[in-house]
């Protein structure tokens, strides 16, 4: 509504709310408050009518006080620019959950700026523009609105959509502007006034981008008549619900990339860390207990692939460290870092799957825990994974099998060796039957790369290499 004089002018509400299509206000019988639902590291918070209030009155051209919001889990500073005459903003008096903005605009060129700053991101925030419109009454007039928003990095950011329920009107990416059509000499009817909104001449901006700052300029741009002192205008900040960044916040992420893995063989663990909070995280415990059909090697590393990650060569865990019931503490992880390791393993079990589980907490943030599972092949299945059967023997042969997890029927006796540097060695079976191996000549190890063990080829058992990797288990192990 808007009427042509010094005293009692153009009416504004505007409204930012959450994600929610629903229209949600305290103020307002007729809609619904709902709570947003949140990414990770959010939370969902609403404003108190206590939260406008407490601002007071705010000159044109100048800022509030940066001042805590929705529960203290935000800090916002409001401001308005000076174009004009007698520009000011104040907690909604006659309500107590909006914001009042008064200002008289000189002129059809004039532009004024409300400016809204967080502390901290918004996520899925939605700015609902009331009274939108234009009149040709005596001094025509046709609102301009531009809407915009700024990142937590300072880019500016249009709104993802932009709609507007009114007339003669156009709109593009962030601007809402009456008074465009042929039919100039209409004049729309909004029943919106300073304490009363509606949905007519309404305009939505949505923001899927994580939002700190938010815009508004406002430019009589049908200002033809009488110049001078033409507006006053009444704005409403107002809000049902949003989601605000965590202080105390982190992400953990465990996995070996692969589903499955083969029974002696190799795996690797990337562990990761992130601070997704906004503060510094001191003091995160780590652990990674030891997991059945695991065996931990000693080699842990920093993730050579995240380029932004924080480990160094002084700050990975021992596998004690990690397998203690004290754990691993990080002294220092920033806002917004990552820290990231690679533990390697020896897959142990034979058969069925295997799971590992790593956990971090923080006395402010709490626990996480994550765990990778992979089904494990057996040392019969094919390189490319998976299981196959066993061989079985034609009928009226007997199978003999050398080695732990025998196939059903064989008749079977364990893998060992006589000493190590043995060139052979005879199995003998329970029924008397005799398996001969036999190396009938091993070059020296000379010749090769030494085991780090200092083992003579052949022997039986475990082998670990110079990094201290394990590369066999219970295996006649040749170099």
């Amino acid at each position: 509504m808007k009427i042509s004089n010094l005293t009692i002018g153009d009416y504004k509400k505007w409204l930012i709310k959450s994600c929610s299509l629903i229209l949600g206000l305290i103020i307002l019988p007729n809609f619904y408050a709902q709570a947003a639902t949140c990414p990770e590291g959010y939370t969902s918070a609403s404003f108190l009518a206590s939260d406008y209030t407490q601002f007071g009155n705010i000159l044109g051209g100048t800022s509030s006080p940066n001042r805590p919001v929705m529960g203290g889990s935000n800090n916002l500073t409001v401001s308005i620019t000076g174009n004009g005459n007698s520009q000011s903003i104040q907690g909604i008096p006659d309500t107590g959950t909006g914001f009042q903005i008064n200002q008289v605009m000189p002129n059809g060129s004039a532009v004024n700026t409300t400016t809204f700053k967080f502390d901290k991101p918004l996520s899925g925030l939605k700015v609902n523009i009331f009274d939108i419109d234009r009149v040709h009454v005596g001094a025509s007039f046709g609102d301009k609105v531009t809407i915009t928003a700024k990142s937590p990095s300072g880019t500016t950011i249009n709104p993802t959509t932009l709609t507007y329920n009114g007339s003669y009107y156009t709109i593009n990416a962030n601007t809402i502007e009456t008074g465009t059509s042929s039919a100039f000499f209409q004049t729309d009817n909004c029943s919106n006034t300073a304490v009363t909104i509606s949905n007519e001449c309404l305009g939505i901006a949505t923001f899927n981008q994580l939002i700190q700052e938010i815009n508004i300029d406002f430019v009589d741009n049908k200002n033809e008549r009488n110049k001078q002192n033409i507006l006053a205008q009444f704005q409403g900040l107002t809000d049902s619900s949003m989601c605000v960044q965590k202080d105390n916040a982190f992400t953990l992420i465990k996995s070996n990339g692969v589903d499955s893995v083969n029974s002696e063989q190799q795996t690797a663990y990337t562990v990761t860390l992130k601070n997704i909070g906004a503060k510094d995280l001191t003091n995160i415990v780590l652990k990674d207990p030891a997991s059945s059909g695991l065996e931990k090697l000693t080699n842990i590393t920093c993730n050579a692939s995240l380029t932004s990650n924080t480990c160094t060569t002084t700050s990975t865990p021992t596998v004690a460290q990690l397998e203690s019931t004290s754990g691993y503490t990080l002294s220092t992880l920033k806002a917004g870092q990552s820290y990231s390791i690679v533990i390697p393993a020896f897959v142990t079990a034979n058969t069925g799957t295997i799971t590992n589980t790593a956990t971090a907490f923080h006395s402010l943030a709490g626990t996480l825990n994550v765990s990778d599972t992979d089904a494990v092949n057996s040392i019969f299945a094919p390189p490319s994974g998976g299981s196959v059967t066993p061989a079985s023997c034609p009928a009226g042969h007997q199978m003999y099998y050398v080695g732990s997890t025998p196939p059903a029927g064989a008749i079977s006796r364990s893998l060992n060796w006589p000493n190590d540097g043995a060139t052979s060695n005879t199995f003998t079976f329970s029924d008397g039957r005799t398996l001969t191996i036999n190396f009938p000549y091993i070059k020296p190890n000379s010749l090769y790369i030494l085991p780090s063990n200092g083992k003579v080829s052949p022997y039986y058992g475990s082998y670990v290499n110079g990094v201290n990797q394990q590369i066999t288990n219970n295996a006649i192990n040749i170099f």
